[in-house]
């Protein structure tokens, strides 16, 4: 049975079809977009995955990526310059062993010549693209792809924004998956909250506006990410100036009582790894509305949606601090249906990568 269903032409991962299976038959080469260190969603729901054997390519051993101000030049123009010499180090690898995939997470950066080399010398391996932000959008885009999308056999990516127009650069077998979780709570055990209302994220204006509107109707906010080091904290308004991962992230989701979730308007986003990673670590999800969620996570039963209205949004948080037993049963019926394992973002890539063209 396909593990897909076909839209609009579009062939979407079909999450009741999706199961825990978490291995592959296949010697795969994974190429990172982001050095050793980094937290990357992507590089570990791929390492969850038991391949016959399993390589990975990192840019860099450090903790980020630092770019020569050329290389950045250029990423201004859209053009990718391999200053880590990624493409080289993938002909080096296949060369000294034999491999039956390449996966190849956010591909801005691969050069179409290096792949042209690979379908040549290597023509029984299968190249995968694995985009986890949209591909053709001006903040992603690199004029690299216009020249190496054509050359992916499998291309797996999670945004449908511009989706139709891959169709012209890539003629292969192209899918759309959901967000994934790489970690799902054990439990849901009583919890003393430390916070009433947490956001975790990037600054954008349109958030701040929000989270400011609230703040100043007494709503406490307390606030996770990058980018807010020119936001000042107030009594209601809590900069933490940091980006959390992992278990310290998943404490702070589980210790609030109502977790905001904003898409980002900028990257055309119908959902993000928030979606579901709120769910998957406890947590009572107030999240920006969207079709492509509503789909998938019932309103007033799996979480919460919000809209552009700010004394709404106002009524709706202020009703659900003051509702817990309603708020404890919709946080409960969210985790129930992210622990199914269908939301897993290993065993999602799992059964793409194993799928048989």
């Amino acid at each position: 049975m396909k593990i897909y269903h076909t839209k609009n032409n579009i062939k979407i991962l079909n999450l009741e079809k999706t199961s825990n299976t978490l291995r592959s038959n296949f010697k795969t080469l994974i190429v990172s977009n982001n050095s050793k260190n980094s937290w990357a969603n992507a590089v570990i729901a791929l390492k969850a995955i038991k391949f016959k054997k399993r390589k990975i390519i990192y840019p860099s051993s450090g903790k980020k990526l630092d770019f020569s101000i050329f290389t950045k030049i250029l990423l201004k123009l859209k053009i990718f310059y391999d200053q880590y010499n990624v493409n080289k180090k993938i002909l080096r690898e296949l060369n000294k062993s034999k491999f039956d995939k390449i996966i190849i997470i956010q591909p801005f950066n691969t050069y179409g010549s290096i792949l042209k080399k690979i379908k040549k010398r290597f023509d029984k391996i299968e190249i995968v693209a694995l985009f986890i932000d949209p591909f053709l959008h001006r903040n992603y885009f690199t004029f690299n792809l216009f020249f190496s999308l054509k050359y992916f056999d499998k291309i797996i990516y999670r945004q449908p924004y511009n989706e139709n127009y891959i169709n012209y650069f890539n003629r292969g077998f192209k899918i759309r998956c959901f967000p994934g979780v790489v970690k799902i709570k054990k439990k849901l055990e009583r919890k003393n909250y430390t916070y009433d209302v947490t956001f975790i994220g990037t600054y954008e204006e349109e958030r701040y506006q929000v989270l400011k509107y609230l703040s100043q109707n007494n709503i406490k906010i307390t606030v996770f990410g990058n980018g807010w080091q020119n936001i000042k904290s107030n009594k209601n308004l809590i900069i933490k100036n940091e980006a959390i991962y992992g278990d310290k992230f998943y404490k702070t989701i589980f210790s609030s009582k109502i977790n905001m979730c904003f898409l980002r308007r900028d990257n055309h986003d119908v959902y993000n790894s928030k979606t579901v990673e709120i769910l998957a670590a406890g947590g009572f999800m107030l999240s920006e509305y969207s079709k492509y969620i509503e789909e998938v996570f019932k309103d007033k039963k799996d979480l919460v949606f919000f809209h552009d209205d700010k004394l709404e949004l106002l009524k709706i948080v202020r009703y659900y601090l003051s509702n817990n037993h309603l708020r404890e049963k919709i946080k409960k019926n969210g985790f129930k249906k992210v622990s199914t394992g269908v939301f897993g973002f290993s065993s999602q890539l799992s059964k793409i990568i194993n799928f048989k063209i």
